[in-house]
């Protein structure tokens, strides 16, 4: 929480750091971590509206709730998530790589309009 006193850092950017410096193993992860928010950048935010669980492009805010309950409800770590999908937006969305994507078979909104294959066919 004293991270977002420093002038430009808000909820995701206070997230991000902590995860950073724990994953880093600079500090150990403090009492609740396990349970806290997504910090949802815009790899995380992109996902949620192409795999179909947003009709548009939510805001960060409403993206970083709905996937930490998601997380939750599954008994997952919402920062284990948040890696995950973190990685997927990053080397597969963002880079345009949705014919190689290991998840393209749930994408409702490819960023390569081709045909779409699947490693899970």
């Amino acid at each position: 929480e004293n991270v977002e006193l420093f002038y430009g850092f808000g909820p995701k950017l206070s997230r991000l750091l902590l995860r950073s410096v724990v994953d880093l193993k600079v500090i150990k992860a403090p009492k609740g971590f396990d349970l806290m928010e997504l910090p949802a950048d815009v790899h995380v935010v992109n996902l949620g509206e192409r795999s179909g669980l947003f009709k548009e492009k939510p805001s960060s805010s409403k993206a970083r709730t709905v996937w930490t309950e998601i997380a939750l409800e599954e008994g997952i770590v919402p920062v284990d998530l948040d890696r995950a999908l973190w990685a997927l937006g990053a080397d597969f969305c963002f880079k345009k790589r949705c014919l190689e994507c290991p998840v393209n078979k749930w994408c409702v909104k490819p960023v390569v309009k081709k045909k779409m294959i699947s490693y899970f066919s």
